[in-house]
């Protein structure tokens, strides 16, 4: 979720159309401050109007514009204790503007500004502040109505930052925000509605906060709305109209847009079939890095639409994404090297790729890795070991591959271990590798070593961290992890047997088109009770 950043300049916060207001007010008093040439200043003057002279000064609306002068009447303003006016001084300080830039002065006026009550001074101490400073002035400035504070304190609370359960309290602020229209907040709600986090699921909502926010301009919202039109999700399908959307977004410079706008022409969905100009589109994006549209150029050019056939440059194109750790290039350049499709036959490299996307969970590509290891020779299969401990391994220099460290890498040195291909069997070194690739995020890695702490398979029998590991993978909305914290809750194996929990993580991984957890929800829902219901539509929204 990116949240939208607020002001920036003296005049464009988001209070600015008021100050304006506030400076054509201030003419009068600005040309008598001009005529009198105030010094020191009439003592009648309160600070309210030292601020307003300060404004046409730095507007040059009513004065000639002199950002030096407008410093010395927002200092007389700030003085007397003008919340305001001491966020326009500090902003001053920051920027260097009229003053001397003075990154000590400017956060002791943006402080004194925030105790005072500025909306827009405390938002900028919570977004430059520790994440215990962020909760303290966000919470005030959303308080006071700020739509940028209410986003940045509503993603705060969805991170767990205020506590736990708190994800339907961050959602609430957010969908404050969106309902004021702010284009960020409309994204990031239509982010929530479409996930279901902290709110209940509903994608035909997250269209219409997509929608709005795309029609501000939001580029990643425009992008999001056409690929619910792409997939008829919460909306009619209508490829006509999410090539509308992709294009936008796409324009823009948005990565994913252009490759998925290349997708319409290479298909013809919604456009007139141009493989010519899906491939242009491919290139901007992956001119970008965008390894999804690498993938797409690979298989461009191995077939020859768009272009000639070119087996080599479709090796050098999967390679790209291949070594972005993108499981589908991963595997389509290892058939290539198995079946020297167009390039020399190399069966350890088949290995190699086959290997890091069956990491990644794909089965077929790992009983591939497993079909060539028994032809490899022991040189090739010492070689590739040495390849794997060097990548997995960060303090290990001199390798030049890209995927140094990633998870898919130390899942497969740790499988390595494990059926002793290239060192000695030993299930330890397998199951700190394991660990290792668990903790980078691979979610492969978090539900096989879940399974080994629940079993005690090639592990000391472990509930606590069986559940550590599976709710790793649940936070990733991996459906196996969300159905199998159902099946414990439901069954009362390691946690209290608790039909409300069951409902929730059966309800989650079917909405990720787990069949058993459809199955199990029709068993489980005639025999809960209406209590277990209820709580379990709470639990869902956490």
């Amino acid at each position: 979720i990116i949240v939208g950043c607020g002001a920036a300049l003296i005049l464009a916060s988001p209070g600015s159309a008021q100050r304006l207001e506030r400076a054509d007010k201030a003419l009068k008093i600005g040309a008598y401050a001009l005529e009198m040439k105030l010094e020191p200043p009439d003592k009648s003057l309160g600070g309210s109007q030292f601020f307003e002279v300060a404004v046409t000064y730095y507007t040059g609306k009513g004065n000639k514009q002199d950002p030096v002068e407008a410093s010395k009447w927002f200092k007389r303003a700030a003085d007397q204790g003008l919340a305001r006016a001491q966020f326009d001084l500090a902003l001053m300080y920051r920027d260097g503007v009229g003053v001397r830039q003075d990154p000590d002065a400017s956060l002791k006026w943006f402080r004194k500004a925030a105790a005072g009550g500025d909306a827009d001074a405390q938002f900028h101490l919570a977004v430059t502040g520790s994440d215990d400073q962020a909760m303290k002035w966000g919470k005030r400035s959303a308080e006071q109505g700020n739509p940028y504070a209410q986003t940045l304190l509503g993603v705060l609370l969805l991170q767990g930052k205020g506590g736990k359960g708190k994800a339907a309290e961050g959602a609430r602020w957010i969908r404050t925000a969106a309902e004021k229209g702010l284009a960020t907040a409309q994204h990031d709600l239509g982010l929530l509605l479409e996930a279901g986090h902290g709110v209940a699921p509903d994608a035909a909502a997250a269209a219409v906060s997509y929608r709005k926010a795309a029609e501000q301009g939001q580029v990643q919202a425009a992008e999001n709305l056409a690929l619910l039109l792409d997939a008829g999700k919460g909306v009619a399908l209508d490829a006509a109209g999410a090539a509308i959307w992709h294009g936008k977004a796409a324009e823009a410079g948005e990565a994913g847009a252009q490759r998925n706008l290349g997708m319409h022409y290479f298909d013809g969905r919604g456009l007139a079939e141009n493989p010519q100009l899906a491939v242009a589109w491919f290139l901007k994006a992956a001119a970008q890095g965008d390894p999804a549209a690498e993938l797409y150029l690979g298989r461009a050019a191995r077939t020859g639409q768009g272009g000639r056939r070119d087996p080599s440059m479709a090796r050098d194109w999967y390679l790209k994404a291949a070594e972005q750790d993108l499981p589908e290039a991963q595997k389509e350049l290892a058939v290539m090297y198995d079946k020297g499709d167009g390039i020399g036959r190399d069966p350890a490299a088949a290995y190699r790729w086959y290997a890091l996307a069956g990491a990644q969970g794909d089965d077929d590509a790992t009983r591939a890795a497993n079909a060539i290891a028994p032809h490899l020779s022991r040189d090739q299969i010492k070689s590739l070991f040495r390849w794997f401990h060097e990548q997995a391994d960060l303090n290990v220099t001199g390798s030049s591959a890209t995927l140094k460290g990633a998870g898919s890498v130390r899942y497969h040195l740790a499988v390595m271990y494990e059926e002793a291909r290239g060192a000695p069997r030993d299930p330890g070194k397998a199951l700190r590798w394991l660990n290792r690739a668990a903790e980078q995020g691979l979610v492969s890695a978090q539900m096989k070593l879940a399974l080994r702490y629940y079993l005690g398979d090639g592990a000391p029998s472990d509930a606590k961290l069986a559940l550590r590991w599976l709710h790793a993978a649940a936070a990733a909305n991996d459906p196996r992890a969300l159905y199998t914290l159902g099946d414990i809750a439901l069954k009362g194996q390691i946690v209290r047997q608790d039909y409300a929990e069951a409902y929730r993580w059966f309800t989650r991984a079917a909405s990720r088109g787990s069949q058993d957890a459809r199955n199990a929800l029709n068993s489980l829902i005639p025999v809960m009770t209406e209590e277990d219901t209820e709580e379990g539509k709470k639990l869902l929204l956490q």
